[in-house]
């Protein structure tokens, strides 16, 4: 029976099969270091030949045994002998010297494997195939080049904060509108961000401290929702739980708190506050609108949404949310639709310029603030699941990510400005002081961000592990 492709010699009754034609071998060398002190790895590919010699044959039948030999078997017995010729090479050329060298350290491997051949009746034929391949060496130069164009893009700082600074933001190209939002996050003072998780409160700073945990107590049940509000000219947090609702001046000081009349499961989704007409607005799946008198904490009568609400948020004298597909707005008079589109919102945003409207389809509109008509429409690939603001020095863009992730930082037009890298799979999203929260998707870590270290996390919060619940929401 004739010899298959992987075989090199059969043995049986009958006498001795061996291969009469050249075979072609590859062969893995174990890394080695270089002079200069980079990780080495290469493979070799040549033709071996039982040399057709009865003395050369029964050096082979010594050497290889048994009755199957086969090329896997020939590999195994030459590849470890061929790492002190590499180690020789290596250690005489530094890197890039090795990699430029491949012809000189073909030559040096042929002759190690003729000398390992003429021991075991195998004959090495030329040319061969040299994969020379140094992964430390490119990550150095990868690093370098990483360097190189940060150094550039610094060298453009000046001029794109001038611009900034002038009013032409929207004139930079994106590469330098997504630098001058680096910078100007980087600069921007520190800020907290606030995380619910079961009935706890906990303050992140961004930085490499622990979250702390308010020491305050929020009788509402399980918390579902929290936001910063703009009260009497400071800022709040408002705070939607199982039971009701509680607005936080002071997180050392008790809260005012707005309950709900009757009992539910479910929670307050969002609130948001009409400090115009001093009322209180909270979004309830089976409630729909919730109000209550901001000064005297007295219920007020519900109001029907046409789907269920979410994305609270104030807007001159009156409140905004969404409704599936559709912006609502919520005041004195009622609820009414005044845009509608397609797809679900992932986010509602008013901006001193507009108002944004983010859709899980991948659309970004903005409606005039006044009249909410449509403007503008931006559409990104890939489609969103959550969405955040992020704005410094006259710079507004969002941050927005699919529900597996990436992270990107893009302009209201739609433009990439940045990109997020180091978190599988984003929940929820907010930014503060300058840097970029993103809750996990199993709700169980909060990774943080600097703006000009895009790369990965700053810092990965285990918050289940601290208090034993899930996060519920950020701001």
């Amino acid at each position: 029976m004739p010899l298959s492709p992987t075989e090199f010699a059969r043995r049986g009754v009958n006498g001795v099969v061996y291969r009469d034609a050249a075979a072609r071998l590859t062969l893995p060398i174990p890394p080695v270091v270089t002079r200069d002190g980079h990780t080495l790895t290469a493979e070799v590919q040549a033709s071996v030949l039982l040399v057709p010699r009865d003395a050369d044959r029964a050096l082979f039948d010594e050497q290889f045994p048994g009755p199957l030999v086969t090329l896997d078997g020939v590999r195994q017995h030459v590849a470890p002998r061929l790492a002190d010729a590499a180690r020789v090479f290596a250690q005489q050329h530094d890197a890039q010297q090795c990699l430029d060298g491949r012809g000189a350290f073909a030559q040096l491997v042929l002759a190690r494997l003729n000398e390992i051949g003429f021991a075991c009746g195998l004959e090495f034929l030329p040319p061969l195939d040299v994969s020379l391949h140094c992964a430390s060496l490119e990550a150095q130069r990868a690093a370098a080049r990483v360097s190189a164009e940060r150094l550039d893009a610094l060298g453009r700082a000046a001029d794109v904060i001038a611009k900034v600074k002038a009013g032409d933001a929207d004139a930079l190209l994106p590469r330098d509108r997504g630098t001058a939002l680096q910078l100007l996050l980087k600069q921007a003072p520190a800020q907290a961000a606030y995380v619910v998780a079961g009935p706890k409160l906990l303050r992140l700073t961004g930085g490499d401290a622990a979250p702390e945990a308010a020491a305050i107590e929020i009788d509402l049940g399980p918390l579902r929702s929290i936001r910063r509000a703009p009260v009497d000219g400071g800022e709040r947090l408002v705070v939607g739980g199982q039971r009701g609702v509680a607005l936080i001046g002071d997180p050392a000081g008790p809260p005012a708190v707005y309950r709900l009349a009757t009992a539910s499961d479910r929670g307050f989704n969002s609130a948001a506050i009409d400090s115009h007409t001093r009322t209180l607005y909270a979004a309830h799946s089976e409630i729909g609108i919730a109000r209550w008198n901001l000064d005297s904490a007295e219920t007020m009568s519900p109001l029907a949404a046409p789907a269920a609400a979410r994305w609270l948020t104030p807007l001159d004298e009156r409140v905004l949310f969404a409704a599936g597909g559709a912006v609502c707005v919520a005041d004195a008079g009622g609820v009414r639709t005044v845009a509608e589109g397609a797809g679900p919102i992932v986010g509602l945003h008013v901006l001193p310029e507009a108002v944004v409207v983010v859709r899980a389809g991948g659309t970004i509109e903005q409606l005039d603030r006044a009249t909410l008509r449509p403007m503008t429409t931006a559409r990104r690939e890939g489609g969103f699941a959550v969405s955040a603001v992020v704005a410094a020095g006259g710079i507004t863009a969002l941050a927005v990510a699919a529900a597996d992730g990436p992270i990107d930082v893009v302009s209201l037009a739609g433009e990439l400005l940045l990109e997020l890298h180091g978190l599988a799979g984003v929940r929820m999203l907010a930014c503060a002081g300058g840097r970029i929260f993103a809750v996990a998707a199993d709700r169980q870590r909060v990774a943080v961000w600097q703006a000009d270290r895009p790369e990965k996390p700053a810092r990965v919060h285990a918050i289940t592990a601290m208090v034993q619940h899930r996060v519920a929401d950020i701001t």
